[in-house]
């Protein structure tokens, strides 16, 4: 995504076009509502869902053959391996600027593991375990919480998704809201 004008926007995205002949092409002016939906439809209420996230300093060779090895191996035509770049603006805010920590790694790798038969919870919940495990000896150990799986790390999986920011805001969360009332996420524990 290139987030400016569509004239300053083309030549970035044109040596993209050129990579090889794509199947589709989606590039183009977008309306900011129309990027947000757009993918609605491919994720409709009450299909099943276990995605994870590991940030990646780089996109080694060893990194995509383990990403092509799990993709020839996804348990339902609805899972996918995302590699998301980062970098650009949200890599020029420092470290500790926001609660978002790792916007130096320049990769996020997702297993998005979706299904819709819940005799499948089982084998599409360990694929999404095994590949997030795969995926943690070449990541810097950040992670993207929109992903959490089921959050069943717990704090340790908060922690990793702040980062070096998650002692500051453990105290700002014992300053004003240390009985813990917004506690229904992946929770920050109030700092004793």
């Amino acid at each position: 995504m290139y987030s400016g004008s569509t004239e300053e926007g083309e030549p970035v995205v044109q040596p993209l076009r050129e990579l090889a002949a794509p199947l589709i092409d989606l590039s183009g002016p977008w309306p900011w509502l129309g990027l947000q939906s757009g993918f609605d439809d491919l994720f409709p209420p009450g299909d099943l869902r276990y995605w994870k996230s590991r940030a990646l300093a780089e996109l080694t060779q060893e990194a995509m053959d383990d990403i092509v090895d799990w993709a020839g191996r996804r348990p339902t035509p609805l899972t996918d391996i995302t590699v998301w770049h980062h970098g650009g603006a949200m890599s020029r805010v420092g470290e500790t600027d926001t609660a978002y920590a790792g916007r130096d790694a320049p990769f996020l790798v997702t297993g998005e593991v979706s299904w819709t038969d819940s005799a499948q919870n089982d084998e599409a919940i360990a694929w999404g375990r095994e590949f997030w495990d795969v995926m943690g000896r070449h990541s810097t150990g950040g992670l993207y919480l929109n992903f959490p799986g089921l959050g069943e790390e717990k704090e340790e999986l908060v922690k990793a998704g702040y980062g070096v920011n998650y002692e500051r805001l453990a105290a700002l969360k014992a300053e004003y809201d240390p009985s813990n009332l917004f506690r229904m996420n992946l929770n920050i524990t109030p700092a004793t």
